[in-house]
């Protein structure tokens, strides 16, 4: 397979594609990680295999424009032939405008690309279901997530007579076994257990990470599949390696055959709480810092010159870096926003969407002048006023903001830490214009 350098993935018969604008990732909260995380796994279960290299993102991406990098890097593929299916989370993560998804349709069908929606549908079935297709797109994400009661207590039930009621997949490491009655349980796969045995004793240990775990693994081809650290944590979060069934509410002790002890599951979970080391530099957004222009996440890096450690945070693809206290700024600004009462809050975007009509109009005049419709003396006193009243505009916002007890620059580097990676899920950084966007978590 060949490498993208420019959007840095690789291409292959089955990519996913994934796609979040700011103001869905503050509604929604399902974010590019937990799209390509699901794409993952609902691959292996229709049998198809997709790795994390394999998937195009479009992070901070309104759905109303079909001129996003990923995608159109996408498009360009498809005359090689190379691609044969496109997974999504939903047809909106491709687009959301009726006039953009028939052009995508036109070019999926010129190429035989065939589009798999985990929820809801991309081509309809036949003539007739065309025109309900594209509103059942927007409800299926809804009613999916919808179970009925009876149901759950059908579940809950069968649970408690000693069945896996789950469908889908087993968990790694076990294999289903149905009865005559139709009755399903699960059964060790004994060749397995030890590899399920070293995830908790490492854990426990502290001896390797998840990340260190899923590497290991892949290199080895254990089980024959493709581990990541989400896969790992799936099963150091499930309780049915020490023999305990959860669905929803309940927890049902000596269900299934134990892989584990539940003392060793226990004790690797106390461990995993407490921190025993100490990065030697603390890297306040560490994993966050997204850069726009390669679509790939910055790595970490520190410079000390005289005793003063400088901290930044550098593409691996392009090579520019930015230096942490400015995207201290731009992040500041948010968190101290977010730590005032609804109705201030609300005021100062409200103020900070007139600065940004004002500048826009400021730009306008700019232009006129270039063009030679205004005189030097009318831009003068129209750039004069404008600028007065933004001033007066942020001098109120200023007054707001400064009703606060505690400000985010007067936390400590820890407190900074636990908040950033509480409130964002991403950094965009454009290095080309040095603007910083930061994505909230929900």
């Amino acid at each position: 397979m060949k490498k993208n350098e420019a959007m840095n993935f690789v291409m292959g018969e089955t990519i996913g594609y994934t796609r979040v604008s700011s103001r869905e990732q503050e509604e929604n909260g399902f974010s590019i990680r937990q799209q390509a995380e699901a794409i993952i796994e609902y691959a292996d279960m229709l049998g198809y295999e997709v790795k994390p290299e394999n998937i195009v993102a479009d992070p901070g991406k309104s759905a109303g424009t079909l001129k996003r990098k990923g995608l159109q890097a996408i498009l360009k593929e498809l005359p090689k032939g190379k691609i044969k299916r496109i997974i999504v989370k939903n047809s909106s993560r491709l687009t959301r405008d009726n006039l953009g998804k028939y052009s995508l349709k036109k070019v999926f069908e010129r190429y035989g690309i065939d589009i798999i929606c985990m929820e809801g549908k991309w081509q309809a079935d036949n003539v007739n279901e065309e025109i309900g297709t594209d509103i059942q797109v927007f409800i299926d994400s809804h009613n999916r997530k919808q179970v009925s009661p009876d149901t759950i207590k059908g579940m809950k039930q069968s649970a408690l007579e000693g069945n896996y009621s789950l469908g889908g997949k087993p968990p790694r490491g076990y294999r289903k076994i149905r009865k005559e009655n139709d009755s399903v349980f699960l059964e060790p796969i004994q060749e397995y257990k030890e590899h399920i045995i070293y995830i908790f004793e490492s854990l426990k240990q502290r001896s390797n990470t998840l990340q260190g775990i899923a590497k290991l693994f892949n290199k080895k081809k254990v089980m024959g599949k493709y581990w990541t650290d989400f896969a790992v944590r799936r099963i150091f979060n499930n309780p049915i390696y020490y023999g305990a069934f959860q669905f929803r509410d309940i927890l049902i002790e000596n269900h299934t055959e134990a892989i584990i002890s539940k003392e060793l599951y226990m004790a690797a979970h106390k461990a995993q709480e407490v921190l025993t080391r100490v990065p030697k530099h603390l890297y306040v957004y560490g994993g966050l810092v997204f850069c726009k222009n390669c679509n790939t996440y910055c790595v970490k890096e520190s410079v000390v010159k005289k005793e003063k450690v400088y901290i930044y945070y550098r593409c691996p693809s392009c090579g520019k870096r930015i230096n942490e206290t400015k995207i201290d700024k731009r992040a500041s600004v948010l968190i101290d926003l977010r730590a005032l009462p609804k109705e201030k809050y609300d005021l100062i975007v409200e103020l900070e969407k007139k600065v940004k009509r004002k500048q826009s109009r400021i730009n306008c005049y700019e232009r006129d002048y270039d063009e030679f419709l205004i005189e030097e003396e009318e831009l003068k006193e129209k750039t004069v006023k404008v600028r007065r009243e933004i001033q007066q505009f942020r001098n109120e916002i200023e007054l707001i903001k400064g009703r606060r007890t505690k400000r985010f620059d007067s936390f400590s580097g820890l407190e900074k830490y636990k908040l950033i990676h509480k409130k964002l899920e991403t950094v965009i950084v454009d290095f080309e214009t040095m603007s910083i966007d930061c994505v909230e978590r929900t």
